[in-house]
């Protein structure tokens, strides 16, 4: 492979992100732009704005590990295998996606 100039590139590695996580990151924008955008709908100013959508994003990054701790636990006691992933990461990375709207 080449770079911009033609000079030959050895052993390149990219950084990867996991699957999950980038779909964390990408809900929590989303997230962080639909509240966003309906507060600022009804007069709230685009900063106060940014910062409810961030709130939204890492709250419900939280909540939703939150369920799927509480559906693996009912799971457990049902002698059933958990349906999911547990993860501080993945909460992270929904609050991530809603720190990209609060900056941008």
């Amino acid at each position: 492979m080449k770079d911009w100039q033609g000079d030959e590139m050895k052993d390149v590695k990219f950084p990867t992100v996991p699957y999950d996580k980038a779909l964390h990151f990408i809900y929590g924008a989303a997230i962080a732009v639909a509240v966003m955008y309906v507060f600022m709908l009804f007069g709230t100013h685009r900063p106060s704005a940014k910062g409810l959508g961030f709130a939204a994003a890492c709250l419900i990054g939280v909540a939703k590990e939150g369920l799927d701790y509480v559906q693996n636990q009912r799971c457990k006691k049902a002698g059933l295998p958990e349906i999911h992933t547990v993860s501080g990461m993945d909460a992270a990375a929904t609050a991530v996606g809603g720190l990209l709207v609060l900056i941008a």
